[in-house]
């Protein structure tokens, strides 16, 4: 059985096409939820690029809508990840899951490996200021 997401999403950031790709093909997302087959790009599979990441279910009563957490992973370049970060939500008008809604960030270098605690700090706190926050990102059926 496909995964409920494993469909074609449009991407918008702030309300405006993504401007790295307005296409997301989540139709190789595998049943538990692994993107690793899926891309990214412009419409019509365009420029699409790999992308990693996870979809797990969520139950929260508080919330029924929300059905799953979405973590997105796209490496632009050796410098440059962009993760995407949002919550799968149903429609209960049509029972069917038409929606994320997260944010996007932009990662730029340094890709750092585990250290010393202090000297992780220092690069942790160096590693901040080149995150920047893209603004609300919403995924939709084209």
């Amino acid at each position: 059985m496909a995964h409920d997401l494993a469909k074609i999403w449009k991407s918008k950031i702030a309300s405006i096409d993504d401007p790295d790709g307005v296409e997301f093909d989540l139709r190789n997302l595998s049943p538990g939820g692994d993107a690793g087959n899926c891309s990214h790009g412009n419409a019509g599979g365009v420029g699409h690029r790999p992308i990693s990441g996870q979809t797990d279910p969520l139950s929260i009563s508080e919330a029924p809508a929300a059905k799953f957490q979405v973590r997105i992973n796209q490496r632009i370049s050796d410098f440059v990840r962009v993760q995407y970060r949002g919550i799968a939500i149903l429609n209960p008008a049509t029972n069917q899951i038409n929606k994320i809604v997260g944010s996007k960030r932009t990662v730029r270098f340094p890709f750092l490996p585990a250290e010393a605690p202090e000297v992780a700090d220092d690069k942790r706190e160096a590693q901040a200021l080149v995150t920047q926050e893209e603004g609300t990102w919403v995924a939709t059926q084209p």
